[in-house]
């Protein structure tokens, strides 16, 4: 939990490596938590908006939005972030 709010809250002050590196260590804890891992693909797509296009990054974003989207409340979010993502590899 306390890494979750530190991601969340680092996204706020768009420090995208720290939030980055906090929900990631948040998805270790709880892989299958859709939440956090819509919020940990949400950091990378950012971090992805600024500094460009990186493969390792994209299938990190990719496997966090794949587990995101098995909350169906989530699902308007995951295809949000997912022609977001498209966009950027264009």
């Amino acid at each position: 939990q306390e890494l979750f709010n530190q991601g969340r809250q680092a996204l706020a002050e768009k420090d995208n490596p720290l939030a980055i590196k906090s929900l990631e260590m948040a998805v270790k804890l709880d892989p299958e938590h859709p939440v956090i891992n819509l919020y940990a693909a949400q950091a990378i797509i950012l971090y992805l908006e600024v500094y460009g296009w990186d493969e390792g990054y994209v299938n990190r974003a990719n496997r966090y939005l794949q587990r995101a989207e098995k909350s169906d409340q989530l699902h308007d979010n995951v295809v949000m972030l997912q022609q977001i993502l498209d966009a950027i590899k264009t």
